[in-house]
């Protein structure tokens, strides 16, 4: 029986399309286990993190960083998630190998004016190849 690319893919949302004021939004835990069982887990994952300028004023910052856990509880920074600068109208990738079960994306937005929001979305493919994908810009 041949295996289908698509057996190989799973689409996750970390953050849906939403402003952001000043402050930390930890995006949803996207679970990397097919199931409870040996079998079947995602190894890596390329996600997308967009940013936009809804209400967003010059000197506004975003920096987005990807986590990981074994427990949902305790988070550390993934293999290939260390925290990036993020500027509007623009997109970053992260491209994780990961080590632990869960996966988050952390976007932090330190407003110049303390008004005004930013537009942000992640979103990223689970793949379960032996090597993370090439980044393809």
């Amino acid at each position: 029986m041949t295996q289908e690319l698509r057996g190989n893919i799973k689409p996750v949302e970390f953050i849906p399309v939403e402003e952001l004021g000043d402050g930390t939004k930890n995006g949803s835990a996207v679970d990397t286990y097919e199931s409870d069982s040996q079998g079947f887990h995602f190894d890596s994952a390329y996600i997308r993190v967009g940013v936009g300028d809804a209400t967003n004023v010059a000197g506004d910052k975003v920096q987005v960083k990807v986590e990981e856990s074994d427990d949902e509880t305790n988070w550390s920074v993934a293999p290939g998630g260390t925290e990036v600068d993020v500027t509007q109208e623009t997109q970053t990738y992260f491209e994780i190998k990961r080590s632990k079960r869960y996966l988050r994306v952390v976007v932090t937005v330190s407003e110049e004016a303390g008004t005004g929001a930013v537009a942000v979305y992640a979103t990223g493919l689970l793949t379960n190849w032996s090597v993370p994908m090439p980044i393809i810009s």
